[in-house]
């Protein structure tokens, strides 16, 4: 069946406008810090050189320091609230079941320097870095297999449900798979310029960023890739979505740069520093940090603080709602609440069990959802959509179609 598209947006209680708002935080090191991972708008790590490791409890007001290692840490990524994996040079990776209270070391089957990490959904997670060096696993992290190995540099991965994922690198590289990692093959960047960021909304739609302006779209999982780069004038190390309109690029000399439209035109923002930004995370619409060289964390948003849940009210349960409106022709929106940071997938079936659209298969954290689903593709009818996070119980509604 055909997937049809869908826009995900967050309900926030406040506009978020980011121009020219982002403030610096102290991160305690003057080492580079190569990227950062929140599971709340509280919580979160970042990593970087001479095992520099970091976390916050606070939003980011403090930062302490954690000694896991020596050896540079290149990437960080969580699965859910407890399960994250840190990798490094020579084959490093560590992993914690914990939230990060602990660590330990995960057997890579390498020990050439691992640069990215990504995770999927049902446990799936993949791994990249030099030597064309791809591993995958899908027990979390907890074993991990080599699949291929080369020449290729990979810098940076992506990857949405339990099949599909993609891995980025020097010369314009593009590998994909679409079996769980058990095989890749290439995709067309139609570029040699390497490739730095890359992130997927969902089995369709993702942007690459690199070197000389470089930004990438496909709305096909990668079957084209088409330029979205026009406003960009810098080199591109990380990008971020929080749907298929609003994301921000991050660069050489500080730069900063933010779409509200899918890419399609990008306006430069105010960072206040010329260190070069290598990677970005959005906690949820309002509450954002991006890290960088000479130990640069930069922030925006409002400050948090465990206080702040006073005036900001998170979902304490896991809920589905009824569309509105139902029925429908040939848009509805379809609302949504997540107790705990994971893997959160909803999708529309048609009533003999027929997959007709993914609308959201992503890591997300705790708070309130929306998404407008466009259903003009597919025929009038009584549909059921499916709410699942971290692979547990699922819930069902039905909409209905009406032309």
């Amino acid at each position: 069946m055909k997937i049809i598209s869908a826009s995900l947006f967050i309900l926030c209680s406040v506009t978020a406008t980011f121009g020219q708002q982002w403030t610096s935080q102290t991160s305690g090191t003057s080492n580079l810090l190569q990227a950062v991972w929140f599971t709340d708008i509280h919580k979160g790590w970042i990593v970087g050189d001479l095992g520099t490791s970091i976390f916050t409890t606070n939003g980011g007001q403090t930062w302490n320091s954690v000694g896991l290692t020596g050896q540079d840490l290149e990437d960080i990524a969580f699965g859910d609230a407890s399960t994250g994996i840190i990798v490094g040079d020579d084959g490093l990776i560590l992993r914690t079941i914990t939230a990060g209270i602990s660590w330990t070391v995960a057997t890579s089957g390498t020990s050439t320097n691992l640069r990215t990490v990504t995770f999927g959904s049902g446990g799936m997670a993949y791994i990249g870095g030099r030597d064309g060096v791809i591993l995958r696993s899908t027990n979390n992290g907890e074993s991990w297999i080599v699949v291929e190995t080369g020449t290729a540099r990979y810098r940076g991965s992506s990857a949405s449900g339990t099949q599909h994922a993609w891995i980025v690198g020097d010369g314009g590289v593009i590998r994909a798979t679409t079996n769980g990692g058990v095989s890749w093959f290439p995709q067309s960047a139609g570029t040699g310029s390497d490739l730095h960021g890359v992130f997927f909304l969902n089995e369709s739609e993702g942007w690459i960023g690199g070197q000389n302006s470089m930004l990438l779209y496909t709305n096909n999982g990668g079957t084209t890739w088409t330029l979205r780069n026009t406003g960009i004038t810098v080199g591109i190390d990380a990008v971020f979505f929080l749907d298929s309109n609003e994301g921000w690029a991050v660069g050489n000399f500080g730069a900063i740069f933010h779409t509200k439209n899918g890419g399609l035109n990008w306006i430069a923002e105010n960072s206040g520093t010329q260190n070069e930004l290598n990677d970005i995370f959005f906690a949820d619409g309002t509450h954002g940090w991006t890290v960088g060289d000479a130990g640069t964390i930069l922030h925006a948003g409002p400050t948090t603080s465990v206080g702040d849940s006073q005036n900001r009210v998170l979902p304490m349960r896991t809920g589905l709602s009824q569309n509105f409106p139902n029925p429908f022709n040939p848009v509805t929106s379809i609302t949504y609440q997540i107790s705990k940071a994971g893997m959160v997938s909803l999708k529309v079936y048609n009533l003999v069990g027929q997959e007709v659209a993914t609308l959201v298969n992503r890591f997300q954290v705790q708070g309130d959802y929306s998404v407008r689903f466009d259903a003009a593709a597919i025929p009038s009818g009584v549909y059921l959509y499916k709410l699942t996070v971290n692979g547990g119980a699922a819930e069902v509604r039905k909409m209905t179609l009406a032309r």
